[in-house]
């Protein structure tokens, strides 16, 4: 019989991705800013960087963080991240069928990287990037509606045990170990 994922291990699985998908996405911006500062200190705001190398920096640390929230799920471990791989849960289609490169594509990429991604690396990026090109209004209007988005899913998730891209992609997370 299959099982939605219990919501603590859904939760403890989020904060394991959300540190190393994080860690993971910033190694391409630390790297430069050390290349390009001279100074082995972390610099988060894409901002600094002289000429466009701030824009190239947010875009290959949205790489890395989709190498760590698409590929790995859907290329290394079938619909798990490392943080589910370890709590024992997977994504699924709302059927519980394997969830394809579509779904996947869909959940990860649209519904955890941009969309609910204002807490992860890729969506702060994205943010950032889109503040150098339109301005700092325009930034700050963005960074309010993504915490929006993401509290809505929050809320939808501890009342439901389906997020908000769950439900928009039709997928869910099963426990595949048991409780």
């Amino acid at each position: 019989k299959v099982q939605l994922a219990a919501k603590n291990k859904r939760l403890f699985a989020f904060g394991i991705d959300w540190y190393l998908g994080n860690v993971f996405a910033m190694v391409p911006v630390a790297y430069l800013w050390t290349m390009m500062s001279g100074k082995a200190e972390i610099n988060t705001q894409l901002k600094l960087f002289p000429g466009n190398m701030g824009y190239v920096a947010g875009l290959l640390s949205i790489v890395f963080s989709l190498i760590y929230h698409f590929i790995v799920p859907v290329f290394l471990w079938k619909g798990q991240t490392l943080g589910k791989k370890i709590l024992g849960i997977k994504i699924v289609k709302a059927d519980y069928s394997e969830a394809d490169i579509k779904f996947m594509a869909l959940r990860q990429i649209i519904g955890i990287c941009l969309m609910e991604g204002i807490f992860i690396q890729s969506g702060e990026c994205l943010v950032e990037m889109l503040g150098m090109l339109f301005g700092e209004l325009f930034k700050n209007v963005m960074t309010y509606l993504l915490v929006a988005v993401f509290v809505i899913s929050l809320l939808m998730f501890f009342k439901t045990n389906k997020a908000l891209h769950d439900y928009l992609f039709k997928t869910a997370v099963i426990d595949i170990k048991g409780n």
